[in-house]
């Protein structure tokens, strides 16, 4: 049953690109609703920014070691493995005047507020075990925050548009909305610490800020979506969740973009772990170069999002995936070639092919993930969108974990000395590891990524037939 179904602030439908003819076909879905739900994933980059952060802070200015660093954030990330499940279950079951998804848009975002302040004021004078169950307490805290606004919303999707292409229009706001906010935060983030002092002074102070500015995004968000459509739960709660846990793996289109999406989030968790450390130990850097990194990449794939929709449109989501974790994975690769002393010029044109090339898989993944749960819709009759968001939600914070680890074991094998400061030298092993870190392990990954993808053949044609075979059962 439709609880609230969206319609265009001017009663008429809103155009979409048709991607076989190149024209432009009407849709069930207003711009409202499309800006609205896409500003939701801006709350969701300026939160998960405090990832790129975390490591640096733990270990530069909280005093913790750097592998036990990322252990510590690799245990919350395990941790969503149970949690995110859990939530995905409860917001399939929800019944609310504000919908299935909704209540939880709410209340993440005045969590995501609290969660940047508790990770970024670690009280100073802590040592030892008192340290380290402090910093897991908050980063536990920090995980469920996350869990609470992001199950239910990567599940909207599937409900609010059942046509194929269209996911494709949907995922490119979600894509712009990530691409400027991740602009923003990686601009504001560095310039925020320079201008309250630096140090562990300007993390706490930067954390109101940002926390103040998350939490406005995602109310944004939950009243902007207000006229989404949404079901009521359905038979889908008779069956246990582990039953319904193995007949989802058992979708093999969706068991196959997950294990891409592993990959993928693996080599991200890295290049954004080791981003910092990479900026002021290799090419020395100050805290505006830092900013400018993040801000280029951004540009890059805000520029490129009209040109992967067209090669979405000719050559189909799976093939535009592979070209585009193969061009990233390049692009990271030159990393090894840049110096100090290199342009700065250089430097934005590395960041901005980067940025092009990470445009097709960010908006790809997203875009290919509603079409696996529509497939499982068509041709069971169950309607799971929670619990689907929340295995792939756990995956990308598995993820995460398995690509701090490696940065955080790298790093500490290869002898990184922890220092507030510039003063320090680095050995040159713990130079090579940070450029591996940095470059060659997310290359690794990313292609393997691609490589997975290979053999996902989920197309507009497929699903038609689905629904065509779920129709005559």
């Amino acid at each position: 049953m439709v609880i609230a179904a969206d319609s265009d602030l001017s009663g008429t439908e809103s155009p979409v690109v048709n991607a076989e003819t190149g024209g432009v076909q009407t849709r069930d879905i207003s711009y409202f609703l499309i800006i609205g739900w896409g500003i939701g994933m801006a709350a969701m980059t300026f939160f998960m920014f405090a990832n790129t952060l975390m490591l640096p802070y733990l270990v530069d200015y909280a005093g913790v070691p750097v592998a036990l660093a990322g252990i510590l954030i690799s245990a919350s990330k395990i941790y969503d493995a149970v949690v995110d499940p859990l939530i995905g279950v409860v917001s399939d079951r929800t019944n609310s005047r504000w919908g299935r998804r909704r209540p939880y848009l709410f209340w993440g975002s005045i969590g995501f507020f609290f969660a940047w302040m508790l990770v970024f004021n670690i009280p100073q004078g802590l040592s030892g075990y008192a340290l380290s169950g402090y910093c897991l307490m908050v980063l536990l805290f920090f995980s469920t925050v996350y869990g609470i606004f992001s199950v239910p919303y990567n599940a909207m999707p599937a409900e609010m548009t059942d046509h194929y292409h269209t996911r494709t229009v949907l995922m490119s706001a979600r894509a712009i909305a990530q691409t400027v906010g991740f602009s923003a935060v990686g601009y504001l983030a560095p310039v925020l610490i320079g201008y309250f002092g630096g140090g562990s002074a300007g993390h706490g102070s930067m954390s109101v800020v940002l926390g103040i500015m998350t939490m406005i995004l995602g109310l944004i968000c939950f009243f902007m979506t207000s006229r989404a459509k949404s079901y009521a739960p359905d038979r889908a709660d008779d069956i246990g969740f582990r039953a319904q846990v193995s007949l989802m793996l058992r979708n093999k289109y969706f068991f196959l973009l997950l294990l891409s999406y592993v990959f993928l989030m693996s080599a991200v968790a890295m290049m954004n772990a080791s981003a910092i450390f990479y900026t002021r130990r290799i090419i020395h850097a100050s805290d505006s170069r830092v900013g400018l990194l993040f801000a280029t990449l951004s540009i890059g794939t805000f520029i490129s999002l009209p040109f992967w929709v067209w090669v979405s449109g000719k050559l189909g989501k799976r093939v535009t995936y592979i070209l585009g974790t193969l061009a990233l994975a390049a692009c990271e690769m030159t990393w090894y070639l840049a110096k100090p002393d290199e342009p700065v010029f250089l430097f934005v044109l590395r960041n901005i092919a980067t940025g092009i090339s990470s445009g097709a898989v960010q908006m790809m993944v997203q875009s290919m993930l509603p079409d696996t749960i529509e497939f499982d819709r068509r041709t069971t009759g169950l309607r799971r969108e929670g619990v689907y968001a929340a295995l792939f939600t756990t995956s990308e914070k598995v993820s995460m974990a398995i690509g701090v680890t490696i940065i955080g074991l790298v790093l500490s094998l290869t002898g990184y000395i922890p220092t507030p400061g510039e003063e320090v030298v680095q050995p040159a092993s713990a130079i090579a590891g940070i450029y591996a870190s940095f470059a060659l392990l997310p290359a690794i990954f990313l292609v393997i990524s691609g490589g997975v993808i290979f053999f996902y053949r989920l197309d507009e044609k497929t699903l038609k037939s689905a629904t065509l075979s779920a129709d005559r059962q």
